[in-house]
């Protein structure tokens, strides 16, 4: 049987390495320069336990939300991610413990940072790249979750850079996801608007807050038992 747990981990480490010499042969510093990281895997269905298995895999913040597509489960979210910044007390722990500096700059946020410079200011404490403060605690080391579903529920799947989630909840993204997926079921429309609408309800709050800037903007949607998928 694999070990899709140890497979990911592997698989990134991997990414990592790959991205450090890969910057070394272009020539392009990856000290300051690094991404979260998502990935999903989704088995096909047992058809011993009737369960629905996805594994899930990330560094960083571009979180991955499940929820229900149901008139009954209209607020339900079933399994979250949790960020990998220093409001999590156990990775800003680490990154003290590790000789990183955590300040607040602007607005109360906390960054990371080589400690007596101005430098990188990470908002997440685990990364692909940033290798500057690779030795202060920002690792490229994944949290990985198992998550089983009833193959009898209707559920989906949003996986999404950070740029969605700055001004928008998890809560707030299922409640505009479930609707738009459960009328997938009765029209044409399909889950590539879904995709999009998510995306320019989140470009909007850019707008509306940061007044020309938006930060990078994806998701993909899977809805499990459905063949298809939608990516944005």
């Amino acid at each position: 049987t694999t070990d899709v747990g140890a497979t990911l981990r592997a698989a990134i480490t991997k990414c990592q390495n790959d991205i450090v010499k890969f910057a070394e042969v272009i020539g392009f510093p990856a000290e300051n320069s690094g991404s979260s990281l998502s990935c999903v895997v989704v088995e096909p269905l047992n058809a011993v336990d009737g369960k629905l298995v996805v594994h899930v895999a990330w560094c960083g913040d571009s979180k991955v939300v499940a929820g229900k597509y149901d008139k009954k489960d209209v607020e339900t979210i079933v399994h979250a991610t949790q960020d990998h910044t220093l409001d999590n007390l156990a990775e800003a722990d680490r990154i003290e413990n590790t000789g990183g500096e955590i300040r607040e700059i602007s607005g109360g946020d906390k960054r990371v940072f080589v400690k007596g410079t101005n430098l990188p200011g990470l908002a997440v404490t685990r990364a692909i790249g940033d290798v500057s403060v690779a030795c202060y605690g920002v690792i490229a080391e994944p949290q990985y979750e198992r998550w089983e579903f009833p193959a009898s529920d209707s559920v989906f799947i949003v996986v999404a850079s950070d740029g969605v989630w700055e001004f928008m909840k998890a809560e707030e993204a299922h409640k505009i996801l479930n609707k738009k997926l459960r009328l997938t079921l009765y029209c044409k429309r399909t889950q590539w608007e879904a995709a999009e609408f998510l995306d320019a309800c989140a470009r909007k709050r850019w707008e509306t807050v940061e007044a020309g800037y938006c930060d990078d903007i994806t998701n993909m949607i899977i809805r499990l038992g459905v063949s298809t998928q939608a990516r944005r």
